[in-house]
């Protein structure tokens, strides 16, 4: 299954069939535990290989912690079909609707289209109902978004 978070990426077994699960990296940094944690769940069981994705091949910031650099680009998973995800995990971003993170969006939204599940994680569900994913759907995210999620 590959699985991306903060643009993490994860492959293994999931339901005796080869999926993904992609996690997200936004541009203007992610929360370093909504990354580092799902990552370090996925990676410890055998039946995942785990991914970080990003719009760029250089590195990350994560708030709380040190920067990370992916192990994908966008377009290098969008150019192989072998990396196509059934989960993408999107961890909280310092800016989830800025401008800044406008190819996270439309990346995250063609996975969605493709047939991948996504995940936010915290503040990370900000930028699945900036897509549009969350429209008519009840959602949670962090006490502090909860009011920029309800519009």
């Amino acid at each position: 299954m590959l699985i991306g978070i903060g643009v993490l990426l994860v492959t293994g077994e999931w339901n005796h069939w080869m999926d993904w699960l992609r996690s997200n990296v936004g541009a203007g940094g992610t929360v370093a535990s909504d990354l580092l944690a799902p990552y370090d769940i996925f990676a410890s069981s055998t039946a995942f290989t785990t991914y970080v994705v990003a719009d760029a091949p250089t590195p990350a910031p994560l708030e709380g912690g040190p920067a990370v650099v992916p192990t994908y680009t966008f377009a290098d998973v969008d150019a192989d079909p072998a990396l196509n995800p059934d989960l993408v995990v999107v961890p909280a971003l310092t800016h989830p609707t800025g401008a800044g993170e406008a190819s996270l969006r439309s990346w995250v939204t063609r996975q969605h289209d493709g047939g991948a599940k996504v995940l936010g994680v915290c503040s990370g569900s900000l930028v699945l109902a900036a897509t549009g994913m969350l429209d008519g759907l009840h959602a949670t995210s962090h006490w502090s978004r909860i009011s920029a999620l309800e519009k």
